[in-house]
Parts: structure tokens; sequence; C-alpha cells
């Protein structure tokens, strides 16, 4: 059974750090669940902004708080849908001192155009195409392409100059042993929304079939 990462990265999944292919690597059976902890720093956006990030906090997206040594959690699922198609959920939480942000998303593979869609916020109003490379640390490189605004049933293109551009890297940290991931959010518009950065140590679950829980 092979996951949605490997699907779209194909030969060049073997490439990974093991560290990176065991997360990455998320399926139906075996390591199913992976759960990360750890500290952010997060930076970026400006102060007239403000009233669109609570709008995104409502929808699980983006949020007005910065700061450092911001606590967070990760989890990220693997589960088959009700139409049989394999998807990865990722729970994001930052825990700041006022008030607990979370950011979700729902991921799965188009192999024939070799990216990742990205279900973005508890909406799904936004989608995203992401296209992955295996950088020099053995890492990957996950950049936006495009991205679509939903609208009931129909799908609208939304153009380059008002599509946010997101990068992130990540690789594992054999001295820190963890995670470190890097994300940064920018518009052609208004410049950079939203960064962050830092490390996450991560345990994992297991079943022996799809159909334990």
């Amino acid at each position: 059974m092979t996951g949605i990462y490997e699907k779209v990265l194909g030969e060049a999944f073997d490439q990974l750090h093991p560290e990176m292919k065991k997360k990455f690597g998320l399926q139906l059976k075996g390591a199913f669940q992976a759960t990360g902890k750890g500290y952010l720093t997060i930076t970026g956006g400006k102060g007239w902004q403000r009233p669109l990030w609570h709008l995104g906090a409502k929808d699980h997206l983006f949020f007005p708080e910065r700061g450092e040594r911001v606590p967070f959690s990760i989890v990220t699922k693997a589960y088959q849908d009700e139409k049989g198609i394999d998807r990865v959920a990722w729970t994001r939480r930052f825990h700041f001192q006022n008030c607990t942000r979370a950011f979700d998303a729902v991921m799965y593979a188009d192999p024939s155009r070799r990216v990742i869609m990205d279900d973005l916020g508890i909406s799904g109003r936004i989608t995203s195409s992401l296209r992955m490379t295996v950088s020099e640390d053995r890492g990957l490189r996950i950049v936006s392409d495009q991205t679509w605004l939903n609208v009931g049933s129909w799908k609208v293109l939304l153009p380059q100059i008002l599509a946010p551009q997101v990068i992130v890297n990540e690789h594992y940290d054999e001295k820190e042993q963890a995670f470190h991931v890097q994300v940064d959010v920018k518009s052609r518009l208004f410049g950079r929304l939203i960064s962050y950065e830092g490390y996450a140590h991560t345990t994992y679950k297991e079943r022996r079939t799809a159909n334990d829980h």
C-alpha cells in the first residue's frame, strides 16, 4: 500500500531521510498517524491585515497572533474517505498565551499531475495544488502551484496575483532528533503574510489493518 506523497514523488521518495520517509509515508496499514510537538517562531504580516486574519481563524486557517517559542502540536493522520480516496488530515494547534489557534487541512494525491491537492480550513473553501521535490538535506521542499476558491460545486481558479505563494522546507535534524520546519507565505501584492520556523519531536501510532482504529 502506497502513501499519497510517495504516489506523487515516485522513485524520488527513496531519496528522503528515513525519518522523513516514515512521517510522509503514512498509510492505512502500519504507521498511520504522526504527532509532533515543539516550539515555533511566528512572524510576518501587517497591522491592517488583522481583520482578515481573524476571519481566517474562524475557519481554522491563519491567525493574527505572532510570537517566539510558541508551543505547537501537529497531528497528521492517514485515512480513506467515503469515496475510497486516500487522504491525510493535518491538524495544527498553536498555543499562545491568551488563546489557541488552529490551522487544518486535508491532502490527497493527483498522480496524473504529480501534485498534492490541499483543501484548507474546516470548510475546504480554498484548495491549493502543491509541488514537492527532495532537497539536498534529504528533506522536502513544497511549493504552492495553483489555488482555487470553492463556491458550491464551482471551483474558481484564482489569478496568480491574488493567490498566496507558499514555500515549505522540512528536514530531519539528527542532532536535535527532531523535524525542522520552515513555512513562508507571501502575497504578490502585500508581501510576506506569515512565516513560522521551529522543531517538532514526533511519535507515531500504528495499526495492523486498514480497519483497525
